[in-house]
């Protein structure tokens, strides 16, 4: 038996050593460092939260300081975002209120006994509070109207890459174009440009390097609304996904049969699935489709959905969800391109994107599949049509050319053991460049008495971003 499948891929699709303090401290919380290492190289600032989390640049990890003397004081840290990390030790001595010097060892394992790296360096607080760039940080905000009216609006949050932010307005992705300039050491304003020619300018008062509030002006022509704002920062922890898987997919499913191929009522899917290398903790995931929104983490789906959540396939231990489409329900809302936008937060951090799931339309058109040697039609108990062959050293599977420009196309073909209700994988798939029109499977593979499907994939790729895998910051799309 052969069967010819035809899908649509759509791919829509942390540092070093740190030191604080003045006169030995009775806790670092709160403050910004900038430290000098012995080849001269100035890393920083390194900011100490009230959370136990030191963050530097797109990098966070847990500490704990102890105070050792007037003037000496330990940071020893024992976790970091990054694989396999390993333990570090920080000996800081304070010179002034302000500065000093450290040394900074790394250890093999949390028995502190081996060092496998260490180094030596000044250090000194740094009075400004006010970051260079926001790019790699998450806002949260908080704000209020003053003028015209009196509303509280609540909290809302953007992950803001080098030129945009993005986040979400009233349950759907947005990014907007912004501008950023650090006034002086601990205030600054952010420049937003929305697709509507208006613009809201905030200035901000930074009292720590994760707190700022301030004011706000939204500005349409000559109509004005201001407010106030509270604003925290976070930096976003990086998103590691596997090689293409992120990503969505419909086919139709066609069978051969001696008139031409025949499309199998109910087999075509309609598929998501986002596999994530280091298993991050996930709080909450949801899609949104014509402004409907489901909390998939809820275990929330579309009418006619299935959907696997959580790590749970044993087969892909990193695939957070799978969402397919079940055969018997009505897909006609679907026939036109639809917008899916999935939103997930990971580790307090959010993140977004969107599939435009092509439209029926743009599915290659289905094509013969043919074979060279001796069969005769037959059909099975359910009346589907399959060819009887005989023993033969190797068989030859050809089809008509797929007629596609795209670089981006392929072709895929496997084959499989039909065993009762389920298959077994005999051939893993193969990929083929979108211009082979055939496929030679040597005759070992098929034994006597047994059924086979042979299947051929036509692959037209709608959308794709960096199929190789990448890992990437909250809101970025470079790996």
């Amino acid at each position: 038996m052969k069967r010819l499948f035809l899908a649509v891929f759509v791919c829509a699709f942390f540092a070093d050593i740190e030191i604080y303090a003045s006169y030995a401290p009775d806790s670092i919380a709160g403050l910004s460092v900038f430290d000098t290492a012995s080849d001269g190289t100035v890393y920083g600032p390194f900011y100490y939260g009230e959370d136990g989390i030191n963050y530097f640049e797109d990098k966070t990890r847990t500490y704990q300081y102890e105070k050792i003397s007037a003037n000496i004081g330990k940071i020893t840290y024992l976790y970091e975002d990054e694989p396999n990390p390993l333990p570090e030790i920080t000996t800081i001595t304070f010179l002034s209120p302000d500065d000093g010097t450290y040394t900074w060892a790394e250890y093999s394992d949390d028995t502190f006994q081996t060092i496998v790296d260490q180094d030596s360096g000044t250090f000194y607080i740094s009075a400004s509070f006010a970051p260079q760039s926001l790019a790699g940080y998450s806002l949260q905000f908080d704000e209020n109207e003053t003028s015209p009216n009196i509303v509280q609006y609540g909290t809302s949050s953007k992950y803001f890459s080098s030129t945009v932010a993005t986040g979400t307005e009233e349950g759907l992705p947005e990014s907007v174009p912004y501008t950023y300039s650090k006034v002086s050491d601990n205030q600054a304003n952010i420049v937003f440009t929305h697709g509507d020619g208006s613009t809201t300018t905030y200035d901000l008062n930074f009292t720590s390097a994760l707190i700022a509030s301030g004011t706000w002006i939204e500005a349409e022509g000559n109509d004005y609304i201001t407010g106030t704002v509270e604003i925290v920062l976070t930096l976003s922890p990086l998103l590691s996904v596997e090689p293409l898987k992120v990503s969505a997919s419909r086919d139709l499913v066609y069978l051969q049969t001696p008139s031409g191929p025949t499309e199998i009522d109910g087999a075509g899917e309609i598929a998501f699935e986002l596999e994530l290398f280091d298993q991050p903790n996930i709080t909450n995931l949801s899609l949104t489709i014509d402004g409907q929104n489901y909390s998939l983490s809820s275990d929330q789906k579309p009418n006619g959905f299935s959907l696997e959540y959580g790590y749970s396939d044993q087969a892909k231990p990193n695939e957070l969800f799978d969402l397919e489409s079940a055969s018997d329900s009505d897909w006609t809302a679907y026939a036109d391109q639809t917008t899916f936008a999935f939103s997930l937060t990971v580790d307090g951090s959010e993140y977004s994107y969107s599939h435009n799931l092509p439209a029926e339309s743009e599915l290659p058109q289905p094509t013969n599949v043919l074979f060279n040697g001796d069969y005769s039609w037959k059909q099975d108990n359910e009346g589907y049509d399959y060819v009887e062959i005989l023993k033969n050293d190797s068989y030859q599977f050809s089809w008509d050319t797929f007629s596609t420009t795209d670089s981006n196309d392929y072709i895929v073909v496997h084959l499989q053991e039909l065993v009762g209700d389920d298959d077994r994988q005999v051939i893993p798939e193969v990929i083929l460049d979108a211009g082979e029109t055939s496929y030679t499977v040597d005759g070992s593979y098929f034994e006597a008495g047994k059924k086979y499907f042979f299947a051929v994939e036509l692959m037209n790729v709608t959308e794709q971003q960096t199929p190789s895998g990448f890992t990437h910051a909250s809101g970025s799309d470079t790996c």
